[in-house]
Order: C-alpha cells, then sequence, then structure tokens
C-alpha cells in the first residue's frame, strides 16, 4: 500500500513531446515502481512549446525547446521555455525530481541549476540528465 507520491517531471528530447516520449520511457517508470512499495510514483509529462519544424504551421506533435542560433550563441525561445517549466513545477508540484533526456536534459540542468534557491518551494530533490 502506498503511503507517499513522489512526483516525477519527464522532458522530451528535441523533436519529440510528451505523448512520444512517454511510450519509449516505460521500462524507466517500471524501474521506479520497483523501488519501494511505499512510495507511489506519479509520472507528469510536459512537452515544449514550440514546433520542431516551424515551416509546417505547427501540424506535427514534434516539439523543441528552443532553436539554436550559433552565429551568434543565442538560444531562441529558451526563456518561454523555462517559464513553461517553472509554471508546470509551481501549478503542479511539488515534484520530488525531473527526467530529462537529450535537450530535456539540458533544460533539466538549466532549470535545476535556477532553483538551487528555490528547492525548498518546489521540493525538487535530485534531477536525472
Amino acid at each position: 500500500m502506498s503511503t507517499n507520491v513522489c512526483k516525477i517531471l519527464m522532458l522530451h528530447g528535441h523533436g519529440q513531446s510528451a505523448d512520444i516520449f512517454k511510450p519509449k520511457t516505460r521500462y524507466v517508470r517500471e524501474v521506479f515502481r520497483t523501488l519501494s512499495n511505499e512510495i507511489e510514483f506519479e509520472f507528469k509529462y510536459l512537452s515544449g512549446v514550440l514546433p520542431a519544424y516551424p515551416d509546417d504551421n505547427d501540424i506535427t506533435d514534434k516539439k523543441v525547446w528552443g532553436y539554436g542560433e550559433p552565429e551568434n550563441d543565442k538560444i531562441n525561445g529558451l526563456e518561454g521555455s523555462i517559464q513553461h517549466i517553472l509554471d508546470t513545477l509551481d501549478e503542479h508540484g511539488p515534484f520530488s525530481g525531473i527526467v530529462g533526456f537529450s535537450s530535456g536534459a539540458a533544460m533539466t540542468a538549466i532549470v535545476a541549476s535556477m532553483l538551487e534557491k528555490r528547492k525548498a518551494v518546489c521540493g525538487i530533490s535530485w534531477e536525472v540528465i
């Protein structure tokens, strides 16, 4: 019988979405669930806010966290993506951790560094990148 709920935020990689990423992490979820009979793991999958292929008028479910502009050392859309993640942490938290894959792992590292002073507020105690 579960006594505690451990919420985990899941961030996909480039050109994926929550719906694409979820079935790919089935075994990861199973491993978490074998860790304890006392903890119920709840996974929140979050999609990026930017279309992977903007010229397609956002007709696909493929999303990104930002668009690189190497010649200017800039990532367009990064601030909005970070805010989207922070809003999710505030609205659906507290979360026990964040798991990110590929560019989602980069977002995990960025958000974790920003949350160093907020951890007591949002409850994040670990990250997997």
